[in-house]
């Protein structure tokens, strides 16, 4: 799964620059929607990856090599979510940096937030991965428009979710964890539809 995971780190590198670029910038900048949309869609790359393999025939590729199918789909979550915790690693960094320089004390509920935007990242990118691996990218890529739409409407609602909490005094904590061991619940019920998807294909 290294040798895939390191396939797909270049892919990304060397196809989408600007992508990539555009997500270490906004979540270097402090804010509730530049951090949410740079961490969520960075957590929507593998399915950009997955169109590169779609249009380069990787799939024929990879039935010749000793790759078994489920290390092909699993590798593509991982990769999802090395993407999203760097993200949200760079955007932390950045607020701590932000805060050092105005002479501010960070929000100690920074991480929890976080956490709240990765969880919805995982949530988006578990149910896109199924429909992109029984459908083709370039098939389903309405849906991706529909989700790159929806990731703007996760981020505006988990800020008023973040808002209100602050307003009724709720712990935001409270709320994010949930959210995020349901997002793992629903990532590996994906992976596991994933594989079996991937396996009914002809390569």
């Amino acid at each position: 799964m290294k040798a895939l995971l390191i396939k797909d780190m270049y892919t990304i590198v060397k196809m989408l620059k600007l992508y990539l670029g555009l997500i270490i910038i906004l979540a270097a900048i402090p804010g509730f929607s530049s951090t949410g949309f740079a961490v969520i869609y960075a957590g929507l790359l593998p399915i950009s990856v997955l169109s590169y393999d779609e249009r380069l025939k990787w799939d024929k590729l990879a039935a010749m090599m000793p790759f078994s199918d489920r290390d092909i789909v699993v590798s593509k979550y991982v990769l999802g979510y090395i993407l999203l915790a760097a993200s949200a690693a760079v955007s932390y960094i950045g607020s701590l940096a932000a805060a050092a320089f105005m002479r501010e004390t960070v929000s100690a509920e920074l991480f929890s937030q976080l956490i709240q935007i990765c969880a919805i990242g995982i949530i988006l990118m578990s149910v896109n991965m199924p429909l992109m691996f029984k459908m083709g990218v370039e098939k389903a890529r309405l849906l991706f428009i529909i989700s790159v739409g929806f990731v703007i409407a996760a981020v505006s609602f988990s800020q008023r979710v973040y808002e209100s909490a602050e307003v009724s005094n709720v712990e935001i904590g409270s709320i994010s964890l949930p959210l995020f061991f349901a997002a793992v619940a629903v990532s590996l019920v994906s992976m596991v539809i994933s594989v079996s998807i991937y396996k009914r294909k002809e390569h």
